[in-house]
């Protein structure tokens, strides 16, 4: 917890319990929906209202603690890993892993300085990769 508060502190936020709970929820999901991280949120703590995790949800985003992370299906999601990486996504047990590789983001940034786009700025370089998880790897 000491840990989780010297975080919130450097970053400039204010530390509550509520905050510390939404962090430890998204160490414990990793990548999550503003509802799923809610649920198990109000599991914990019955009173604190979804509007108010999905503002501490966004307060972290806007400091850099977690990423916001744009689902498959539509839906926002929250991803703890906050620094530039891939994902790895299987559709079937709607499974999503990171994948850190600055080989790969290397390349795409290469490929894309050499056949830019016109009127376009590479502002971060983020990929889904598709695919099955074996299931030993479950």
């Amino acid at each position: 917890m000491e840990r989780i508060k010297r975080l919130l502190q450097e970053k400039g936020l204010k530390v509550t319990t509520q905050r510390i709970i939404v962090y430890q929820v998204m160490e414990r999901l990793c990548h999550a929906t503003a509802d799923s991280v809610a649920k198990e949120v109000r599991s914990i703590v019955p009173t604190i209202t979804v509007a108010t995790v999905y503002h501490i949800l966004e307060s972290l985003c806007q400091t850099g603690l977690i990423s916001r992370l744009d689902t498959r299906d539509g839906k926002i999601g929250y991803d703890i890993t906050a620094k530039t990486h891939h994902h790895l996504f299987d559709a079937q047990q709607r499974r999503i892993e990171d994948y850190d590789d600055a080989g790969l983001t290397h390349v795409v940034r290469e490929y894309l300085a050499a056949h830019p786009v016109s009127g376009f700025t590479v502002d971060d370089v983020a990929i889904w990769i598709d695919g099955r998880f074996s299931e030993k790897n479950s």
